[in-house]
């Protein structure tokens, strides 16, 4: 039998194997199926994909219910290493960077990967499904470059600090930190992390920034709903704000579940309270 020898050339550029073209042949796409125990958030945490970009890849109805049994398409091919291959040429080929599939597979030494190795590619932002997950799955992670050129933050930021404190929180009426905090104290503290201060109640939110039609809504809008409480179920107030995360839904702190939730647009309750949107960005 004859043994295939690899001989290997370390350079800044990676580990080449050989001159053979890269084959895309060898590729599939990632799926996860939902264990008991587990919560959207979980996953997207496990595996580094916002919340939202799960959310529109599978067409989830209701983000906060998903069941056992159920197959998630992830934001990923599933890419073996095959001769000639180096990070950087993989990372060109499939429209993202090396620094993204280094720390997507945790790799400790970028410069070696090995034929037959698997790794996991974000998905490209020509290829995601929605403005979100275009924003969120090719970004490279823990890298301390900012994402956008310009100092005013991108509505996938504000979503991604969002989304950060998916889970339980107490809701605290007045409270403004993650220790406790109503619907707009969850709101002015996302944008106040991404250098943007807002008015401190939702009613007085709802006069900051411009108008938008619902169905010209943005990730990272700011969503309105009146007739909420009580004391504003008779004069169609403004008493309640959430931030739009995309494909129709909504976060927001719960005063129900004492947690920050997705929630949907369509849903009866918040359809018949919408009172409208402000972009503020």
């Amino acid at each position: 039998m004859k043994k295939q020898i690899i001989t290997g050339i370390i350079s800044a550029a990676g580990l080449f194997l050989s001159t053979a073209p890269l084959a895309l042949a060898n590729t599939t796409s990632v799926t996860y199926t939902v264990q008991a125990g587990d919560s959207l958030y979980k996953i997207s945490q496990q595996y580094g994909a916002a919340t939202s970009t799960l959310v529109s890849m599978n067409q989830i109805a209701n983000p906060n219910n998903i069941y056992v049994g159920e197959v998630l398409t992830l934001p990923f091919t599933k890419y073996t290493v095959v001769a000639g291959d180096s990070l950087s040429k993989i990372a060109q080929k499939f429209g993202v960077t090396a620094a993204s599939i280094e720390s997507q597979n945790k790799l400790t030494n970028p410069n070696l990967i090995y034929v037959g190795q698997v790794l996991l590619i974000p998905q490209s932002a020509a290829a995601a499904t929605s403005s979100t997950a275009a924003a969120t799955s090719t970004a490279p992670a823990s890298t301390g470059t900012p994402a956008a050129t310009s100092s005013t933050p991108t509505g996938a930021a504000i979503v991604a600090t969002a989304e950060s404190y998916l889970g339980a929180h107490p809701y605290v009426f007045g409270g403004n930190s993650p220790a406790g905090w109503d619907c707009s104290g969850f709101t002015s503290y996302v944008f106040a992390q991404n250098g943007i201060t807002l008015p401190r109640v939702s009613a007085d939110q709802a006069t900051v920034g411009t108008p938008v039609a619902e169905s010209d809504l943005e990730p990272g809008d700011l969503v309105f709903f009146s007739g909420t409480t009580t004391a504003t179920a008779a004069t169609n107030t403004v008493s309640h704000v959430g931030i739009y995360v995309g494909n129709g839904n909504f976060i927001e702190e719960s005063s129900s579940q004492n947690a920050v939730v997705i929630a949907s647009l369509s849903n009866t309750y918040w359809a018949a309270h919408y009172f409208g949107a402000r972009r503020v960005l």
